[in-house]
């Protein structure tokens, strides 16, 4: 049985981390299926952008004239496809859509036009795929589903095999933050809670780790070197190099302003670091306050430097507590075990 995957987002090497988890989606649907790739990997201009998104709609109507009732079309993303996902319906082919977060927020015309556009498929799709039970309620609100249609399943889980704890080799306390570079994921507040640290009088001996890549890149530098603030900047690199810089993080700070899950800040627990989250849906599912990381009020930088400061005062057995609790909750989302589950959804859509 074939699957055939599509998805406006891939990682490649020019976007390691570029829709990620659509990858470790196919790694564990892989053993059971032959999946087939229809795929858009990250564009930088807008002509690039225009091109790859016209080879990805032809490809998806050849895939009209291959695809048969014993395969199953599995849509990541589908909202910029949404026109494109009709003739699956009109043929019968199973189709399921997994929605991530931002794809079914109507943040522009366009976005509004094409969420309008896929609601019919969303209520006649065999099945529909989220990845936290906030999200379950969003879309069972916004689409008008039953509950019971929509999966959950966190964005192919977090491989043990990949992240796990590693021995720190400096005393010096090492907070860390990984995130794509745009403006929703947090990085001003991060850099204003630094700078609230260092300039209230508040003795830190800390370094910070900013890893990542995005647009907002030369804005962070601007900033880190404007208020001459502690920061190590590092391009976004692979896993097996990531797992290393979490092994450094005492604590990871993770000031997201909207996320449908988050699996950057269960990476970090994995490896046994600590989490400080905005207090918003996602990580609200995972990070449970004094237990294995401190939430604090989104956009608060004030706050967060607060919570920075109580952390570092933590005893030497507290941490260890925290840490021991973080590799705990991680557990419940490690890729084998989410994907049993998801293995399972997957064999009933064709019975």
């Amino acid at each position: 049985m074939s699957l055939y995957l599509i998805s406006n987002m891939y990682p490649s090497q020019e976007g390691l981390r570029y829709g990620i988890f659509v990858k470790r989606f196919e790694e564990a649907v892989q053993k059971r299926y032959n999946v087939k790739r229809i795929v858009l990997t990250k564009k930088k201009s807008f002509t690039s952008k225009i091109f790859g998104y016209s080879i990805l709609f032809l490809k998806i109507i050849k895939l009209y004239f291959v695809v048969n009732k014993k395969d199953i079309v599995y849509v990541h993303f589908p909202t910029y496809v949404s026109l494109f996902l009709y003739p699956f319906l009109w043929r019968k082919i199973p189709l399921i859509i997994n929605f991530h977060g931002s794809d079914a927020v109507p943040d522009s015309f366009l976005k509004k036009h094409l969420i309008s556009v896929l609601g019919p498929i969303v209520r006649k799709c065999q099945q529909i795929v989220v990845p936290s039970k906030s999200y379950q309620n969003k879309i069972k609100g916004m689409f008008g589903v039953e509950e019971k249609k929509i999966f959950i399943y966190p964005s192919g889980g977090i491989d043990s095999k990949v992240f796990y704890p590693l021995k720190k080799e400096t005393e010096k306390f090492t907070i860390g933050f990984v995130s794509n570079f745009v403006a929703l994921k947090g990085w001003s507040v991060f850099l204003e809670a630094l700078n609230i640290i260092e300039n209230d009088g508040v003795f830190l001996d800390y370094e910070a780790i900013m890893i990542g890549d995005g647009p907002d890149m030369q804005k962070i530098r601007d900033e880190i070197n404007r208020a001459k603030l502690n920061v190590r900047l590092i391009k976004g690199m692979n896993q097996s190099e990531l797992v290393k810089m979490y092994g450094s993080f005492d604590v990871f700070v993770f000031p997201t302003y909207r996320e449908s899950l988050g699996l950057v800040g269960l990476e970090a627990m994995m490896c046994s670091v600590p989490v400080l989250a905005s207090a918003v849906e996602g990580p609200l599912e995972y990070v449970v306050d004094g237990y294995n990381g401190f939430l604090f009020e989104r956009g608060n930088s004030k706050h967060l430097a607060s919570r920075l400061i109580e952390f570092n005062s933590l005893l030497p057995s507290e941490r260890t507590a925290m840490k021991q609790n973080c590799i705990e909750t991680s557990m419940k989302y490690e890729k084998d075990f989410v994907s049993v589950e998801l293995l399972n959804v997957l064999s009933n859509i064709n019975n």
